[in-house]
């Protein structure tokens, strides 16, 4: 049991169990209240709770693991002259595609250990008002929330699992 951690030494912590990996956690912002191991799990299955009420991503670059918050600027922008196409070609080198909204969840179901209540276990729910879709996403975090953290987690996971739907898929030259 851990309690009001700054996240950018929590991750490395727990990371570290994975081996002795090259990883950044510096730019990770914010504080645990309190987190709760209490069974044993892999690294990344600890560590993605944290990434869900936390907003944060890991990503490989050069070898070193990166820890990042979701939404920071790009990295690269490739513009149609960085794509492997020919001039004549028929197609544009790229491709967007849009997942079904059956295939999307219409809400979003949070289990948390409440801060104003004795540290009991709690659950927030966030909805979508029109959708064609039944599907309900869950996700229980073995960590201390204020209900109003914990109902914003829920609603910004549900939005963004509905924007995160478009894909592209680039074709590109060898690097």
């Amino acid at each position: 049991r851990l309690g009001a951690v700054p996240l950018s030494l929590l991750v490395p912590e727990i990371a570290k169990a994975g081996g002795d990996i090259p990883l950044n956690a510096g730019n990770l912002t914010g504080t645990v209240e309190g987190f709760v191991l209490d069974r044993i799990l892999s690294p990344r299955q600890a560590i993605e709770p944290l990434m869900l009420a936390h907003f944060f991503d890991a990503v490989e670059c050069d070898g070193i693991v990166q820890f990042q918050h979701s939404g920071n600027s790009p990295v690269v922008t490739v513009t149609p002259a960085d794509l492997a196409v020919a001039d004549n070609a028929a197609t544009p080198g790229f491709s967007l595609t849009r997942g079904q909204e059956t295939e999307l969840p219409f809400s979003a179901k949070l289990t948390y250990l409440d801060a104003q209540a004795d540290y009991r276990q709690a659950a927030v729910e966030a909805r979508r008002a029109i959708v064609h879709s039944q599907r309900v996403s869950n996700a229980a975090l073995p960590m201390v929330l204020t209900q109003s953290n914990a109902q914003r987690v829920a609603e910004i996971w549900l939005q963004d699992t509905w924007i995160k739907r478009e894909r592209a898929s680039l074709s590109l030259p060898p690097s």
